[in-house]
């Protein structure tokens, strides 16, 4: 996710709209986690210049005159039991950029992940 697609080749910093992370998952996540992950590592590339931003304005082609391009995204999980019993949630990781002029998808990323969750012991 640190190439942020055409944003990677600028000759000049875009200023970039972050619209958030949302969760698609049953359990509860704190998706401000992905907020502040993007907000501390995204101008710190020195490939863009961010601003916090709402997604149906910034998405819509032709709304948004100030920014070059608006992040998104989302995170699903699935759950799996393995054969000792152990739980493993896996996490998929959604991020697209559009061309606020456009409406052109010109940047996307997936990234998996899985968390282990081992049983407890209950003394058998």
């Amino acid at each position: 996710m640190s190439q942020f697609g055409p944003v990677a080749t600028a000759t000049e910093p875009p200023l970039v709209g972050y619209c958030g992370v949302k969760s698609l998952c049953r359990e509860h996540l704190e998706m401000g986690l992905f907020d502040r992950a993007i907000e501390f590592y995204g101008p710190r590339t020195g490939k863009l210049r961010l601003v916090m931003a709402n997604k149906e304005t910034a998405t819509a082609t032709g709304k948004n005159t100030a920014w070059k391009y608006a992040i998104y995204g989302e995170v699903s999980s699935m759950k799996e039991t393995d054969a000792k019993g152990n739980a493993i949630v896996y996490y998929d990781i959604y991020v697209y950029m559009k061309d606020t002029a456009t409406g052109e998808l010109v940047w996307n990323s997936r990234d998996k992940l899985s968390v282990d969750i081992k049983r407890g012991n209950t003394g058998r």
